[in-house]
């Protein structure tokens, strides 16, 4: 039977499928029953297992590799076709896992390997479901967190001491809100430039130059100049971005 209608009826387990359910964890125990509905040879879809378990489809196909490194599933694949899934019987065997604490993984011995299809598996034999769970959800975490601080104001900032007053941090605060109004996130290197060059200013000088920025819109931090205007009428301004006139005695900024 494959992905016929299957409502109705009764399913068939193996009495050692269910004594021996935790080895494999609820989620991958879930799905071996919703593959075992379909019959004990069957091509059931990935979407279909999905919705059957209440389950994403990356967790069902981490519930298939489980339940086919732990000997519980034979999985024959096809290119270009689905998979075809073979559920050998399982022994009722006790192993000697203790059964496990509430949401945390069996505390077992040894390094898991897979097993032969229809043997007995021991705790030994089972990489732990929970854990290795915990495993990807860190490691999907510690993605998004690479990419968001690419994409700036999401990296950790460091301030140096000569910086670390509350008074410097709320000018911070404004200045990466400033550049995010103006959809100019920083950038880890930007942010330790900047931080570099505002440490060599001191706290005020470094808080005064960044509301100054702010007030005129910049995407830089620049000192304010005292040098009036120039010839044609127009305000010098020290290299501030998108400025075309430079002061001659304009003290440098950072970008």
């Amino acid at each position: 039977m494959g992905d016929a209608n299957t409502s109705g009826g009764f399913t068939m387990l193996d009495n050692g499928a269910i004594e021996r359910s935790r080895e494999v964890g609820p989620s991958a125990f879930l799905v071996y029953c919703a593959i075992a509905r379909h019959g004990k040879r069957s091509w059931p879809g990935i979407d279909r297992l999905a919705a059957m378990t209440g389950l994403s489809p990356r967790s069902v196909r981490y519930a298939i590799e489980h339940l086919e490194k732990a000997g519980w599933l034979v999985v024959e694949r096809q290119a270009g076709q689905k998979n075809i899934y073979v559920l050998p019987p399982i022994d009722s065997k006790a192993t000697s896992c203790q059964p496990p604490e509430t949401s945390k993984a069996m505390d077992c011995q040894g390094v898991g390997q897979p097993v032969a299809a229809g043997e007995a598996t021991s705790c030994q034999g089972v990489r732990q479901p929970v854990a290795a769970e915990e495993d990807l959800r860190k490691k999907t975490q510690e993605k998004d967190s690479r990419k968001k601080t690419k994409r700036g104001c999401a990296a950790e900032v460091v301030f140096p001491s000569e910086l670390s007053s509350d008074s410097f941090k709320e000018a911070w605060e404004r200045w990466t809100a400033h550049r995010k109004e103006i959809k100019k996130s920083l950038t880890p290197s930007t942010i330790a430039a900047q931080l570099k060059k505002l440490a060599a200013w001191g706290e005020s000088r470094a808080i005064a130059a960044i509301d100054h920025s702010i007030e005129a819109g910049w995407t830089g931090i620049f000192e304010e100049t005292k040098t009036g205007a120039n010839k044609n009428g127009k305000r010098s301004f020290p290299l501030g971005p998108g400025q075309r006139h430079a002061s001659s005695t304009a003290k440098p900024g950072v970008f």
